[in-house]
């Protein structure tokens, strides 16, 4: 037995070496974890697990993906304990060592949460939630091994990338809260309660610190089972809702103490309520606009690629902002049962000249010019939505410049303070939405749309490139490419910006994710080619590699033991008439290509990082069904198309590999039905058909 003093070590300088580490845990003599596959199953105090836990470690394993992951043991590290907190985790170590009474050691628990460091390359963070979450892992049987791969994929697919202040988490969650329920939102806001008081832990922890044992591994089985790392804020959004009247009636002189009411709301939750909990989140996931999910997964729940967004803020936005892709979406399956009801917040003659169909005519200038008339213009669309489409959500569309949407603002700014549920903007206004369908050749389908009188088209192809018009979805896809920039050399790999040719959009926003020039429904995705053309035009993995650099070695086990690896595949690379060993792996945006090290075996080097986006082609030989050629590319404003790089595989498990590949493209942008059915096997662009009338 290894015991250790009460008292914390200076968090300055640890006092003392790593070799007290490897001295209490035999194991880390050649390995950082004990992975023993005969440890005990522990509970609450180190008693014998009940039934009731029994199988949930496999469970866990099998809904997070990681049932076959390598041992942990087989990641090369240095086995050095020199994190610049490395103090810090020590002593927070030992604090939990006490919280499951010894049945990890402190040097285990060091280890374990060292080399969960390292293999991410960060650091420890006091209060990070870490701890809580280990705390409640533990007391479910499984092996070491077992935990850390269900350890890793929780904190990475589950965990917000930023929980500190400021952070848009915060932001976002009061942007769900004021869109469901206005008046709570509010009334937080006047006691100056912000999600920031009451929902950190939440996300820190995903509820493991405000939930009992019994109801958080409930809890935790039925979210990973859902997929949805956004669900976390509806979960929230739940609780709010259900403490309705005591939030609204709350003392003012008490207000100090109303976050931490909020905070301990999940600690009423028993296993009973939890499969009804969760329902009513995915009931209130479902009737949010999804582009959230799109627009805002980089930002929330992104890898440590991306450090900082200081240029997007949500804490300016009134309302929701919504994507043109989310507007047209005519079929609201899958996830969402949201459709809109438009209101037009332009002048009278400009809606007269172009409209959406469906939509309600709002001259918001009336409202300082004709104060009369607004109130009946108002009340008429009061009216109108109560009689006609009660269930639609607002959806305000603007002129798209923030001087001429003042107005617009305050109308939404009015409904907000009235209580009126389920209010947003669309982002950009109509000129984002004129440009849109500008780009997709989809004008036509605007109603009473006539070129010769559009301001907009202006009578030589239309503004839609106009610098002007920036919405809050481009400006995010600007801070991916800004902040991407400055890490270790890699924006070739992010961007392909340096095969872009000057002014052309890539396809890193919003609007190129889902709209024409992500995908062409004039060509085929997924095809069959007799004789495969390709040796015509060249090989372009270089474009991706570092130049006068040597490729970092990379330890393939450990490679693809990554969370964020989603389905990897053995191939041989085919450049000319060479046969080079490689493989392919994918995450939910990228497919990695890696070529073995002949002179180091199970080492890789990466050859190239591509978009899933930037897929233009894939096409298979009849005669050689194993051997896959995918080609990389985007389009001109125009339409024509460009391929930047072309790579050709033999692959022994081809066709799972194909379907793998379409799979995480359907992933980044959900399809209608109709338009899946055109995906088969050929690839269709967002069409207007989705107009609701």
């Amino acid at each position: 037995s290894v015991f250790f003093m009460d008292e914390e070590i200076s968090e300055g300088t640890s006092t003392l070496d790593d070799e007290w580490v490897k001295a209490g845990d035999p194991s880390l003599g050649s390995s950082s974890l004990n992975t023993s596959k005969n440890e005990s199953s522990m509970s609450d105090g180190g008693s014998p697990a009940g039934l009731e836990s029994e199988g949930r470690g496999h469970i866990w394993g099998r809904l997070l993906g990681v049932l076959n992951r390598p041992d942990p043991n087989s990641f090369e590290w240095d086995h050095l304990f020199n994190l610049r907190s490395q103090s810090i985790l020590r002593n927070d170590c030992r604090q939990l060592a006490k919280k499951i009474n010894n049945t990890k050691s402190v040097p285990e628990l060091e280890s374990f949460f060292t080399l969960y460091c390292k293999m991410r390359s960060i650091d420890y963070q006091r209060s990070n939630g870490w701890m809580e979450i280990y705390e409640r892992l533990v007391r479910v049987p499984m092996t070491t091994e077992q935990l850390f791969h269900i350890f890793y994929a929780v904190t990475t697919k589950f965990v917000p990338r930023d929980t500190r202040k400021n952070s848009a988490i915060y932001d976002l969650f009061r942007l769900i809260l004021q869109y469901h329920d206005p008046a709570v939102c509010t009334r937080l806001e006047t006691l100056k309660c912000s999600p920031l008081n009451y929902a950190k832990e939440w996300f820190n922890t995903v509820f493991a610190s405000h939930t009992d044992e019994g109801p958080c591994h409930v809890l935790w089985t039925h979210y990973f089972e859902k997929g949805d790392p956004f669900l976390i804020f509806f979960m929230g959004l739940v609780l709010i809702v259900n403490a309705r009247d005591e939030i609204l009636n709350y003392p003012i002189d008490e207000k100090e103490k109303l976050g931490a009411f909020i905070e301990g709301l999940p600690m009423t939750l028993t296993e009973e309520d939890v499969a009804d909990f969760v329902d009513l989140a995915v009931f209130y996931s479902q009737r949010t606009p999804q582009c959230i999910k799109e627009d805002f997964h980089c930002m929330i729940f992104g890898a440590n690629l991306l450090d900082e967004f200081n240029e997007v803020s949500l804490s300016k936005l009134i309302c929701f902002p919504i994507s043109n892709q989310e507007l047209l979406r005519r079929e609201r399956g899958g996830d969402s049962v949201v459709r809109y009801f438009m209101v037009d917040c332009r002048k009278t003659d400009l809606y007269r000249r172009g409209n959406v169909p469906g939509s309600f005519s709002l001259d918001c200038q009336l409202m300082v010019d004709a104060p009369d008339q607004f109130a009946i213009g108002v009340n008429s669309l009061k009216k109108y939505k109560s009689d006609q489409r009660p269930d639609d959500h607002y959806c305000f569309i603007g002129y798209g410049e923030e001087l001429d949407d003042q107005h617009m603002i305050m109308v939404v700014a009015k409904l907000l303070s009235e209580g009126t549920q389920h209010v947003c903007v669309l982002d950009g206004g109509f000129k984002s939405l004129h440009a849109y369908l500008q780009s997709i050749g989809q004008l036509g389908k605007l109603h009473s749309h006539d070129s010769a009188i559009c301001e907009l088209c202006g009578g030589h192809g239309g503004d839609h490139a106009n610098p002007g018009v920036l919405s809050l979805v481009s400006r995010l896809s600007k801070a991916v490419v800004s902040k991407g920039s400055t890490m270790k050399g890699k924006v070739t790999e992010m961007v392909n910006s340096r095969s872009m040719p000057e002014g052309i959009s890539m396809h890193v926003s919003a609007k190129d994710r889902h709209g024409k020039k992500y995908r062409k429904a004039s060509h085929q995705v997924f095809s069959i080619d007799g004789e495969s053309s390709d040796d015509e035009l060249p090989h372009s993995s270089s474009v991706y590699a570092p130049k006068g650099e040597d490729k970092e070695k990379l330890l393939l086990a450990s490679f693809m033991s990554q969370a964020e690896v989603i389905d990897s595949f053995e191939c041989r690379e085919l450049i000319g008439d060479k046969q080079l060993p490689a493989h392919i792996a994918l995450t939910r945006t990228h497919m990695h290509i890696l070529r073995d090290c002949m002179d180091q075996p199970g080492y890789a080097t990466t050859t190239a990082r591509l978009l899933l986006s930037t897929v233009f082609n894939v096409t298979c030989r009849k005669k050689i069904p194993e051997v896959l050629t995918f080609k990389f590319g985007y389009e001109t404003e125009i339409g024509e198309p460009t391929i930047t790089s072309i790579h050709r595989f033999y692959i022994p498990k081809a066709g799972e590999c194909a379907k793998a590949v379409k799979t995480a493209i359907y992933a980044i942008r959900p399809l209608p039905e109709e338009e899946k059915e055109e995906l088969r096997p050929a690839s269709s662009g967002a069409g207007l058909e989705n107009f609701s009338p």
